[in-house]
């Protein structure tokens, strides 16, 4: 960040970073490669820890989504009475080896910096944040954070105004929606439930902490980022197939009619940042 002392460069750069090597780990079929993008998961959430002490929303927030995951994995199994093989699942074993070794490296990281209290109670913190504009907390002292501006309480108008309107907001609900529909050929749409869980938790997790300090809407940038280019990426499959199945379009026009869109969208956010 050039020596400025705001650190909000941080909640941008390390949650999209964390999420890229726990995509990539999840997705890599070389066993190495898979420890290897597991390890770098862990390695850069232990230095998130260090940037920012709030580190842990993203931690719990990726725990939350992956024993979610592993629970509908497993009903899945049950209803389909393979539940004795529970553990040769792919899914299972995947998603658990990369879990096991990013929460161990995480926990030596977190550890090393802060102690290893700091990181056996990450899964508590919630609890603590949950009373972050309460008056007064356990002693006789009142809670400072209720005079701090940026704490002040936000709603969801505020939430949706931050990522440019109800438009761009709507669009990155529907790249949710449709990361949910998707599947490949020769795999099932359990490929990518992980990621849609992830982002529902995060959306709902961002924007229960606005309800605490307008400051925490920032959070949502992340989440918005993925789920708008997967909205954007997905649509153009989508549209780019139908026009040439169809209509006999190229891929190549139907390309630049999504770019034109996207331009429209985000116009009003050009000129703002013009302004500001």
């Amino acid at each position: 960040i050039f020596g400025h002392s705001d650190t909000d460069a941080y909640q941008i750069f390390f949650p999209l970073a964390i999420i890229w090597a726990l995509v990539e780990a999840y997705r890599a079929k070389d066993l190495k490669k898979k420890i290897g993008l597991s390890v770098l998961t862990g390695a850069i959430m232990g230095i998130y820890s260090f940037a920012w002490e709030g580190w842990w929303y993203l931690f719990d927030f990726i725990g939350a989504a992956i024993v979610i995951y592993l629970i509908v994995i497993i009903a899945m199994e049950f209803m389909k009475k393979q539940h004795k093989d529970i553990l040769k699942n792919e899914y299972v074993r995947n998603i658990g080896l990369v879990a096991g070794i990013g929460v161990l490296v995480t926990g030596i990281f977190v550890s090393i910096i802060h102690g290893p209290m700091k990181f056996l109670t990450s899964p508590l913190e919630p609890l603590l944040f949950s009373r972050i504009d309460s008056a007064v907390l356990e002693g006789i002292w009142p809670n400072v954070y209720t005079t701090v501006a940026e704490l002040n309480n936000a709603n969801m108008a505020q939430v949706i105004g931050a990522v440019g309107g109800k438009a761009l907001f709507a669009f990155s609900i529907i790249g949710i929606i449709l990361l949910a529909l998707k599947k490949e050929a020769g795999q099932d749409r359990r490929q990518y439930l992980l990621y849609f869980i992830l982002l529902l938790i995060w959306y709902g997790g961002v924007i229960y902490a606005a309800q605490k300090g307008i400051r925490f809407i920032l959070l949502i940038i992340p989440p918005f980022a993925i789920a708008f280019g997967i909205g954007a990426g997905l649509l153009w499959q989508k549209t780019s197939d139908f026009l040439h199945k169809h209509l006999h379009v190229s891929k190549k026009i139907s390309m630049a009619l999504i770019i034109i869109i996207i331009i429209v969208f985000f116009w009003g956010q050009v000129k703002i940042a013009r302004i500001v």
